[in-house]
């Protein structure tokens, strides 16, 4: 099994950053806000949040309590205006399919 990747697209850069989770689900947020702040940093990328758009893969059958933990994370800690969160065979589906 395949950890979640999370991607993040700029307008000048592209960064994977993968996370290691149980069965690919997050079950420590705190540790998970302080990776996505810093994934974030300024000092890592100069972008600014609101201006991006954001992708992230998730598992397959996540739970809506997971999902909504996601979406305050994206939304009100990192200020994100919008993302995507799909499960990463989705992505792949619609990748081939427009290909």
């Amino acid at each position: 099994c395949f950890p979640p990747i999370s991607i993040l697209f700029s307008r000048m850069c592209v960064c994977v950053c993968v996370c290691v989770l149980p069965q690919g689900y997050c079950v420590d947020w705190e540790t998970q806000k302080a990776v996505w702040r810093h994934i974030c940093s300024p000092d890592l990328f100069d972008f600014n949040a609101g201006d991006v758009d954001l992708i992230v893969s998730e598992p397959v059958h996540n739970p809506s309590q997971l999902k909504e933990y996601m979406d305050e994370l994206v939304f009100e800690e990192l200020g994100f205006n919008s993302y995507t969160c799909l499960p990463a065979p989705k992505m792949a589906f619609e990748h081939f399919v427009r290909s």
